[in-house]
Order: structure tokens, then sequence, then C-alpha cells
């Protein structure tokens, strides 16, 4: 019994820390570019960002960025508490539970301030090219994961072992 609670238990964390790791990427359905992507050039053209709304886009990131480190760090701190909980010698059901909580809560408020954000860029840059930049966004995730299994695929090209008579691969 004792194993399978350990076992859970670190299923429980590993999904915490995947969990916690993934939720910096998305937004609901609203994906956008990490990063002060307003500064890129090519983004810049694109969407018509101004001197002013650039400015405009510094200060929220900032502000968001200063809330996100504290919110991660309220986080990390509740993660910890429930893993020194399942340590202790004498396991408090309930203790562990009411910890679960906190450690939702920590998550929610995390991905509020996240959402925050995209919900002040979308009305600063508008319905149009707020739309424009989640697509011009998914397009790039499809081209970078397209390029990263191509690399996947050469490498493993490359691992193999060759076999006495056989051509190796053309690495064109």
């Amino acid at each position: 019994m004792k194993k399978i609670i350990l076992l859970t238990i670190g299923c429980f964390l590993m999904t915490a820390v995947t969990g916690f790791a993934d939720i910096n990427r998305s937004h609901g359905s609203m994906k956008l570019p990490h990063g002060k992507w307003w500064r890129v050039p090519e983004i810049m053209e694109s969407q018509k960002i101004t001197s002013e709304e650039q400015n405009q886009l510094d200060k929220l990131y900032l502000q968001n960025r200063r809330q996100l480190i504290d919110l991660k760090g309220d986080l990390q701190k509740e993660l910890l508490e429930i893993e020194m909980l399942f340590d202790h010698a004498d396991f408090n059901r309930n203790a562990c539970a009411e910890q679960y909580n906190k450690v939702q809560e920590a998550r929610t408020k995390l991905a509020v301030e996240r959402f925050k954000f995209v919900i002040q860029v979308r009305e600063l840059i508008g319905l149009e090219r707020f739309r424009q930049l989640e697509s011009k966004y998914r397009e790039f995730r499809k081209l970078r994961k397209w390029k990263q299994s191509k690399r996947g695929e050469a490498r493993r090209q490359m691992r193999r072992p060759i076999q006495k008579g056989s051509v190796p691969p053309s690495t064109d």
C-alpha cells in the first residue's frame, strides 16, 4: 500500500512539474509568441506595431513578468510544501489534500496572470492584428516542428549501424 501511495505521489509531482512547464505555452486557444515578439523586425512590419504600441507593450510585459516571477515562486513553495508532507513519517491525508488545493490555487493565479497579458495585448492591437499574430505564430510552430522532426530523422539515420555490404544513407 505504501508503495502505491509513493508511486501516486511521484506521478503527481511529475505531472505538476510538466504541467507547470506547459502552462507557459498556451492561453486557452490563444497562442502568442514568447518574449518581446513586438521587437522582432518582421513582426513589427507585418503587424504595423507603432513605437507608442511598442512602449506600451514593453510596460505591460515588464509588469506581467514581475508578477509571473512572484507567482511562479509561490507555486514552487506550495509544491515544496506538499513534497515535505509526503516525506513525513506520520502521513496526514487531510493536510495533503489541503496543500494540494493550495497548489491548484497557485497554478490558477499563474494562469490568470498570463491570460491578463493576452487580454491586454488583444485590447492594444485590436482584433484583426491579434488574429494575424495568432495565425503567423501557428505557421511558425508548424514549420519549427517540421524542422525538428527532419533533424531527428537525420540523427536516427546517422545512428543506424551500417551492415556489411550495405550502402550508408546519403546526407544530401
